[in-house]
């Protein structure tokens, strides 16, 4: 936790004078410091200007400013290859959430009147995350070819392989089952995948069927949303015999079983 205290720059975008001296107090006993937005306008230069690693969203920025807000952080961060992470904090436990856009776009909510030790896990949560990924790109101790990895990074944002939300859910705030789901997850899956590729060589389309929904399942369990989408494809094609291209699907496959190694192999580094 120390080394997130050093490292996590955070922001919190609230117009409550009151509600944001709340929230300020909170993080500073938990022993993190925030830079504080109270308007459209300024919660957009200081996000455009600085690489913030977690913007907060209080409730009235939520209501009020949060599709502006967030929009535009997001447009910041395709421009530069980068996912900050947005937590929302509602009063509302099932918050509304209008566009599909706005809902891929939020990492997390907090309820509030808050509690520290939800925003304490919350923090743990996703500042091992941050810390993971600015890692990310320099790990060296792997055992897969990078480049397979490099060239879909680019094309698909890092919440669009892992349902980050879901699997922390899953594992009750606990980072270490998480990864250990994960890992177990990958160990698995690289056994089925041997026995996929071996099916489309030799035009198993039944076998192809039966590896996909396993995978699918599997993929589903864990959170792993971008196998769990190419394996019901993979699935559907095959079990209604209209292969497209089944070696395509099954790289697919791979590439985002590299990612979610990779991320694996940072956290364990």
């Amino acid at each position: 936790m120390e080394q997130l205290h050093s490292t996590l720059k955070i922001l919190l975008v609230e117009p409550n004078f009151i509600s944001q001296r709340a929230i300020l107090k909170h993080l500073s006993i938990l022993g993190f410091d925030a830079d504080v937005a109270t308007n459209v306008q300024q919660a957009i230069d200081r996000a455009t200007q600085k690489n913030y690693d977690l913007v907060l969203l209080g409730d009235e920025a939520w209501v009020s400013l949060g599709e502006q807000i967030v929009a535009t952080i997001r447009r910041f961060d395709r421009d530069r290859f980068r996912r900050t992470v947005i937590i929302a904090m509602v009063s509302n436990p099932f918050p509304h959430v209008h566009t599909k856009e706005m809902a891929t776009s939020i990492d997390d909510f907090l309820s509030i009147p808050l509690q520290y030790t939800d925003l304490e896990m919350m923090l743990q949560w996703w500042g091992r995350f941050v810390l993971s990924v600015q890692q990310f790109n320099d790990f060296e101790g792997l055992d897969f070819p990078l480049p397979i990895v490099e060239t879909l990074l680019p094309a698909l944002p890092m919440n669009q392989h892992i349902d980050w939300i879901y699997i922390r859910q899953l594992a009750d705030g606990n980072g270490e089952f998480a990864l250990e789901l994960l890992t177990l997850f990958v160990e698995d899956s690289l056994k089925q995948l041997k026995i996929l590729e071996e099916a489309i060589l030799t035009n198993n389309l039944l076998q192809m069927e039966q590896v996909a929904h396993y995978l699918k399942g599997a993929s589903a369990n864990v959170g792993a949303i971008a196998m769990q989408t190419v394996a019901e494809k993979l699935e559907h094609q095959a079990r209604y015999h209209r292969m497209q291209d089944p070696s395509h699907l099954l790289q697919e496959l791979n590439q985002s079983l590299l990612w979610i190694q990779r991320y694996i192999k940072v956290q364990q580094s």
